[in-house]
């Protein structure tokens, strides 16, 4: 990502794996990389949801609606996964 420029990248981002945004969520936002995956984080553009069952698609689509979580409300979602 520091040596090629690319339109976008997609990563493994997630509340149970959030290494990327310690290096790669904020290179890519320095280079000006699109990202997909995690819809609330800033760095992000766009997501790709998981769609292989109908429950999955429901949800996601319940997602779509209402406020995404600020970085406030994302910490304490992270704080939650890590006590599990």
């Amino acid at each position: 990502m520091r040596a090629e420029t690319l339109d976008f990248i997609q990563v493994d981002y997630a509340l149970d794996s959030r290494e990327a945004a310690t290096t790669i969520l904020p290179l890519a936002a320095d280079r000006g990389m699109a990202v997909m995956y995690i819809v609330s984080h800033p760095a992000v553009t766009c997501c790709v949801p998981g769609t292989a069952k109908v429950e999955y698609l429901l949800d996601n689509l319940g997602a779509a609606e209402g406020r995404l979580p600020d970085a406030a409300t994302r910490r304490r979602m992270e704080e939650l996964i890590d006590r599990l």
